[in-house]
């Protein structure tokens, strides 16, 4: 179960940065980005292993959609090179809301989002650190 939620927790990110990144102009040099994502939960104390993963970027993608489905942002504001937002999800008769930030520049990127899980998790937060680098031009 934790492990699902960690994966979703992570999904989740990826989807909610597409969305909020198509949505302005961003400080992002085009090409292909090693995101460390890393999930902090208070149910495990030693916290869990930092996920990495690799995405081309660019201005019509800068962060591909990870095909979460059922969630949608309600809320987004952007300040500059930062957005701020807060998004919905019903995954499997669970309500979950997020509200997270991410501060773009040219080469990289760093965000982090708090994920409420809703009484079927026990009312879990999650806190999910992202960080994003360039790391050359896409294959």
């Amino acid at each position: 179960m934790l492990k699902k939620i960690c994966i979703f927790s992570i999904l989740s990110i990826s989807s909610v940065l597409s969305a909020v990144t198509l949505t302005w102009a961003i400080d992002l040099e085009p090409g292909k980005y090693e995101i460390i994502a890393t999930v902090k939960m208070p149910a495990i104390a030693s916290g869990m292993p930092p996920q990495v993963t690799t995405q081309c970027m660019n201005e019509q993608t800068p962060v591909p959609d990870a095909g979460v489905e059922g969630c949608k942002i309600i809320d987004m504001k952007t300040i500059g090179k930062t957005a701020t937002y807060t998004m919905q999800c019903d995954r499997q008769g669970m309500k979950i809301k997020s509200t997270g930030k991410v501060t773009y520049d040219k080469n990289s990127f760093e965000g982090t989002t708090q994920t409420s899980m809703g009484p079927a998790s026990g009312n879990m937060v999650i806190t999910t650190v992202i960080k994003g680098k360039r790391i050359g031009k896409c294959d």
